[in-house]
């Protein structure tokens, strides 16, 4: 079985439940502006880097010393600090950038014997197949599937028809999939689930 790596807040919500499909999602995130803001922070990083040995180097030879005998060492060392600071500032900055940009995601759909979970950034919603129907529609030109949920709302056609229209739960931005080859294997297993647990209507005259 195809070994399958999940954030650990999910892994421990999904608990014993197996796991029948699962679905990550692409991150919604504009990351062409994160690459720039980190070229712009290496930078400063580099300009700011080269002072700061410069200085370092200096002091420990007393050079700086000699050449500004009216500075303070306390003077000094503000100054020192405060280089460190921002550089200490830039590098995690640096780190947060590249961080977000290779290992961030848009999420999780996860299909399991009870339920369709879905978890982003450390929150977890669910819902149980009784609140599918079991019809799903997939657009493989979008990479995106929308499957029929029981809730929806009565809008009124004209002045005596009504008609119900059923909420859809729509997963897009597909990134990959887990345990199954394709969209429609997740269509047939939220169908079989669906019909497995539609909720038995009562039929009793009143």
């Amino acid at each position: 079985m195809e070994e399958i790596k999940l954030p650990k807040e999910l892994q421990e919500y999904i608990g014993t439940e197996s796991i029948e499909f699962g679905i990550i999602l692409k991150d919604e995130n504009n990351k062409s502006s994160l690459y720039g803001l980190g070229v712009i922070a290496s930078l400063l990083f580099a300009g700011l880097l080269i002072p700061t040995f410069w200085f370092v180097k200096n002091l420990i030879t007393r050079d700086l010393m000699a050449m500004n005998p009216d500075m303070s060492i306390s003077t000094i060392l503000l100054f020192l600090a405060i280089l460190i600071i921002v550089n200490g500032l830039l590098i995690l900055f640096i780190k947060w950038i590249m961080t977000t940009i290779f290992k961030s995601n848009g999420g999780y759909f996860i299909g399991t014997n009870q339920r369709i979970i879905h978890y982003l950034d450390n929150n977890i919603q669910s819902i149980s197949w009784d609140e599918l129907t079991g019809n799903s529609d997939v657009n493989i030109e979008k990479n995106s599937i929308s499957l029929e949920l029981r809730k929806g709302d009565t809008v009124r056609i004209d002045t005596n028809t009504n008609s119900f229209i059923h909420s859809n739960l729509i997963i897009k931005n597909i990134k990959s999939l887990l345990l199954v080859g394709n969209l429609h294997e997740v269509a047939k297993i939220c169908k079989r689930r669906a019909e497995r647990n539609a909720p038995i209507e009562n039929t009793t005259n009143k």
